[in-house]
């Protein structure tokens, strides 16, 4: 379980009011709205926990990916906290379908659709930016993933089919999101010339 904590007036805390000798690390993660072609950027504490859930304590939010980047920089620095920083793409371990069924079958096995793909390895998001895909290849690529890990899924067990389409909405809402994030915190690679599709 993890806990994520806000100021009073859900607004981040100053550093100061961190026990920084408890922080296992920064924690800088993109909070992408696909709805709005937006992101939020967000800086959290790590806090060490010897039992019971995860603590994160929010420090930053702004939607300026240079500005959380020197601020997340000065803040490690500061109080030698090593720093994650999620904002960047990353290359991935498996492929598109093999990620989506994954999430998918996580997403049914935890029971609740909250499951939140690990994004220390790279998603069909990122994948799809890193091969400088253009917003509509990124749209088909999801959907065909999406589409044969809901087929595959539903042959497993004794899902109820709306479960296993909810788990799939939920996995394509996380990955649109990231593909949000991913678009407004970096400069997409250029494409390769001669290829007409990024991902051949």
């Amino acid at each position: 379980m993890t806990l994520f904590i806000r100021a009073d007036g859900d607004g981040p805390f100053p550093p100061e009011a961190v026990d920084w000798k408890a922080a296992k690390a920064l924690w800088l993660h993109d909070h992408g709205d696909e709805r709005a072609g937006s992101a939020a950027f967000i800086l959290a504490a790590h806090m060490r926990q010897e039992h019971g859930e995860d603590i994160y304590i929010e420090l930053l939010h702004t939607n300026d990916a240079i500005a959380a980047r020197q601020y997340a920089a000065r803040i490690s620095t500061q109080h030698d906290v090593p720093l994650d920083d999620w904002t960047r793409p990353r290359r991935p371990l498996l492929s598109a379908d093999a990620f989506a069924l994954a999430v998918v079958r996580a997403t049914l096995g935890v029971g609740e659709n909250e499951y939140v793909p690990d994004r220390k390895a790279g998603t069909i998001a990122d994948a799809c930016f890193l091969g400088a895909c253009d917003d509509m290849e990124f749209r088909d690529v999801l959907e065909g993933a999406t589409a044969r890990a809901i087929a595959a899924a539903s042959t497993e067990g004794d899902h109820d089919p709306d479960d296993v389409a909810e788990a799939g909405l939920h996995f394509m809402w996380h990955e649109r999101n990231r593909w949000s994030a991913l678009n407004a915190a970096n400069v997409k690679p250029p494409r390769p010339p001669g290829l007409e599709s990024a991902l051949q």
